[in-house]
């Protein structure tokens, strides 16, 4: 959040891509290799970043494709506040 503020702040017209998978992936995929699956303490509870994003008075998109994921870049590049480009991730089940 604070490098989000500083963004607004200064006025800087930057995409900002958030790859949202909701849990700390590298322990989680560390602990699925080696304890069988097993989780602990790797999910975590985020803010709905579209509503962060309008709290901040910037636009926000959620994006599902890596075609709309080149547009809203190209997008956000042409916009003098950032934005804030939101990719939701699963973890393999």
């Amino acid at each position: 959040m604070q490098e989000l503020a500083t963004a607004v702040q200064f006025e800087l017209g930057i995409p900002i891509v958030l790859f949202n998978d909701a849990s700390y992936t590298a322990v989680k995929d560390e602990q699925a290799r080696s304890y069988g699956r097993r989780f602990i303490a790797v999910d975590l509870v985020n803010p709905d970043f579209q509503h962060l994003a309008e709290a901040y008075r910037i636009s926000a998109v959620r994006v599902t494709s890596p075609d709309m994921l080149a547009e809203e870049i190209s997008a956000a590049l042409g916009r003098s506040l950032p934005t804030l480009i939101e990719v939701p991730i699963e973890f393999p089940v």
